[in-house]
């Protein structure tokens, strides 16, 4: 399970299951389901009794989510980023006095670091329209030359 929950961090993603789900009479119960996505939207995971003879108990998950019709994602264009200003930035953060304030909580250590990381990704980083997206929405191999 720690292996899991480190690909989950390492790339940024969120790991919402922490409790056993799965139990077999006097045995040592155990953490089998995962629940993982890129964002935080799931507002509350419901543990249930297990349906028929099954030992895995029924997570009823509740979600906000906001669909939009379609979703055009914008990707990184890291060959056009400013990494120079991206490393002075990252070097004039007073990374003790941010980090200090979490000393007891390595996640909220984690989550201060990430953001901050994040945060100046987005400023020093353009973003370019993902064309491919476009392509298999429209059904279009190919645009034309003008």
């Amino acid at each position: 399970m720690y292996f899991c929950r480190y690909i989950a961090k390492k790339n940024f993603l969120y790991q919402h299951i922490d409790t056993p789900t799965r139990a077999r009479g006097t045995s040592i119960p155990h953490l089998l389901d995962l629940v993982i996505t890129a964002e935080q939207f799931i507002e509350n995971i419901d543990f249930q009794a297990p349906l028929g003879k099954s030992d895995h108990s029924v997570l009823l998950i509740s979600c906000n989510v906001n669909p939009s019709a379609y979703y055009l994602p914008k990707k990184y264009a890291f060959s056009k980023g400013d990494y120079t200003g991206l490393r002075n930035s990252l070097q004039s953060v007073a990374w003790e006095d941010l980090l200090l304030a979490h000393v007891d909580n390595v996640d909220d250590m984690w989550e201060v670091f990430k953001n901050e990381l994040l945060n100046r990704i987005e400023t020093f980083i353009p973003k370019m329209n993902c064309f491919q997206q476009i392509e298999k929405i429209l059904g279009v191999d190919h645009y034309p030359r003008l």
